[in-house]
């Protein structure tokens, strides 16, 4: 009888039937044979076998619990890995619409001001170079 046979024969059964079955299985007489010894280990053992079966239950149970929460932290992770990037898509716009608004301003004033026309295009076109390069290329 091989030890997984045991432990199926033992399942349901209360522990006087346990030492029972297995008193039956090993003593011939009323003395201690080596097969008695052998049963009696198996009563010391399986107790323990059983605790560690519900131990090693308890660990899948945490294992899955453990991973459901990283699970949960990785997507929360990434949602705001996502607005983090949104966020700075939209500073970005802000910046590149505040540098504009300001380079159209001072067109106005230096326009308003009266310059030469050929330093006025000198001008306009080192500010357009200047929004062009603070903003990254994207002045429309």
């Amino acid at each position: 009888m091989k030890d997984d046979d045991i432990i199926k024969a033992y399942e349901g059964l209360t522990s006087n039937q346990q030492l029972n079955l297995f008193r039956n299985f090993y003593y011939n007489d009323g003395f201690s044979t080596e097969k008695g010894i052998v049963a009696n280990a198996i009563n010391d053992i399986l107790p323990k076998y059983h605790k560690q079966q519900a131990e090693i239950e308890s660990l899948k149970e945490n294992r899955d619990e453990l991973w459901e929460i990283h699970c949960r932290d990785t997507e929360r992770y990434l949602e705001r890995t996502d607005e983090i990037d949104a966020l700075k898509e939209e500073l970005k716009t802000v910046k590149a619409t505040a540098v504009q608004e300001f380079a159209e301003k001072l067109k106005k004033r230096i326009y308003k001001g009266g310059v030469h026309p050929t330093v006025e295009d000198e001008f306009m076109c080192d500010i357009d170079n200047l929004v062009k390069e603070m903003v990254g290329g994207n002045n429309d």
